[in-house]
């Protein structure tokens, strides 16, 4: 089986945002993610905080620059439904409530991609990104931050700006790998520097 290394990933995924053309990409995607999808899939115990987000980073990209194509006026309203629901379950502090808000924010994107096999992949990869929110939802001072970050995504898939759609979720990832990095820090989980 093919191993297909996050920071290879990140750079295929450059070059084929620089092409505007995903075909190779998808079949690194392809041709590698089983590996990766198995290694998370795995019991939490030694989570990789740097390792799993670039690879998280990279199928988020792919998929809000392929929504940017195919995203329709109903899914930009639903996304903007989502993203109003967030708000409102950060404002009740129910973390799972949050949690699942967040990851309907997202699946609307994934859900306009049109592309079956992102899909497969990432709802493979649904329980390690859950995990990841819960743990970058704990911090309180993160959802200003979280709300912004969500506009930011939604004002570019409306717009059909691949550019500012592919930073914003770059930004979006980033910073919730940097919070995490640092919860697990302070809760002991983890030692060396990521």
């Amino acid at each position: 089986m093919t191993r297909v290394h996050p920071q290879f990933l990140m750079n295929g995924f450059k070059k084929a945002v620089e092409k505007q053309d995903f075909g190779e990409f998808n079949k690194e995607l392809t041709n590698g993610m089983n590996y990766w999808t198995n290694l998370f899939n795995t019991e939490v115990g030694a989570l990789d905080p740097d390792e799993a987000p670039l690879i998280i980073a990279a199928l988020e990209e792919l998929a809000v620059c392929d929504a940017c194509e195919n995203i329709t006026e109903e899914q930009i309203l639903a996304l903007k439904e989502a993203a109003d629901n967030f708000q409102a379950a950060l404002e009740s502090d129910d973390l799972v409530k949050c949690a699942e808000t967040d990851m309907a924010f997202h699946e609307i994107i994934y859900s306009a991609t049109n592309n079956k096999r992102l899909l497969q992949i990432l709802n493979n990869l649904r329980e390690q990104m859950y995990r990841y929110r819960m743990e970058y939802l704990k911090e309180p001072g993160t959802h200003k931050l979280l709300l912004k970050e969500h506009e930011a995504i939604y004002s570019a898939l409306k717009k059909h700006d691949k550019a500012e759609a592919g930073s914003a979720i770059r930004i979006h990832i980033e910073n919730q790998r940097r919070s995490i990095i640092s919860s697990l820090r302070d809760a002991g989980r983890i030692t060396e520097q990521v």
